[in-house]
């Protein structure tokens, strides 16, 4: 058989070796990709929603069985006694008394200052007085079935943004929902000012969230940001005194998580 039959044979063979090996490597690259695209894939906003819906449907309906309960312990002294929850009494009262309708200067003020709680209990009164407890418990479930996926939306914004991230975060929100150390926070109605409060700090943080990553935002949507974190920080406050921890927990996130997740 003549030479150049052969190295032409040859030459053909490994011209076919390397266009397999070529091939081969496209479709492992194609497949790592296929991977990893779908490892980043973002949930459908309607199954956002529903998950968001599912665990407030369950914060709210763990609690159901509370709606019938009555006044207390510490109830009657911060409801039924406290005379800041008369019409009567002027409204401007809440912002010189405590918690219990004490002035805060008086020698037997408990100096909880709480006035955004106590209008909020003034309101039930206006609706049912203080003969039955149903809307004061009504509210202290609904505000639990709030937090429950504010507190899952910040779970969120601290894991990967993906569908595995989501799940997690969803899980998280479901166990909340339902741990019992909140049972005295939502049962008793004196502890609306804990469930109030920590609906106005995760509302503060996630609104800080955004005004971080909204940095190229204009200026009005920036001011509005902005505003809304200090009227929910001053919320979270004048629910819970410890509400204003808030500051420092978005200042602390700002430095050692946003700011590291820039450099990444």
């Amino acid at each position: 058989m003549p030479e150049w039959v052969i190295d032409e044979a040859v030459y053909a063979l490994g011209r076919s070796r390397h266009y397999s090996y070529h091939q081969s490597a496209m479709a492992e690259k194609g497949g790592r990709k296929a991977t990893r695209s779908s490892s980043t894939r973002a949930l459908p906003v309607f199954s956002r929603l529903l998950a968001f819906g599912l665990v407030s449907c369950t914060g709210f309906a763990v609690y159901t069985n509370t709606l019938s309960a009555g006044f207390v312990y510490d109830d009657s002294r911060a409801i039924v006694k406290n005379r800041d929850l008369l019409p009567e009494t002027p409204v401007t009262n809440l912002l010189y008394n405590d918690f219990w309708g004490t002035p805060l200067m008086h020698s037997g003020s408990h100096r909880s200052y709480r006035p955004l709680c106590v209008l909020s209990f003034r309101l039930n009164y206006a609706v049912s007085q203080a003969t039955s407890a149903y809307s004061y418990h009504l509210v202290n479930v609904i505000l639990h079935a709030a937090v429950c996926p504010l507190y899952m939306l910040v779970c969120g914004l601290l894991l990967p943004k993906n569908e595995s991230g989501f799940l997690v975060s969803f899980v998280a929100g479901l166990l909340f929902a339902v741990h019992p150390v909140h049972t005295e926070a939502v049962a008793g109605l004196v502890g609306r000012a804990d469930v109030g409060s920590a609906f106005f700090f995760l509302l503060a943080f996630v609104l800080y969230h955004r005004l971080l990553v909204s940095s190229r935002a204009s200026f009005v949507r920036g001011s509005i940001l902005l505003v809304s974190v200090i009227a929910s920080t001053a919320s979270a406050m004048f629910t819970k005194e410890i509400g204003i921890t808030v500051l420092g927990v978005c200042l602390l996130y700002d430095a050692l998580v946003h700011e590291r997740l820039l450099r990444n």
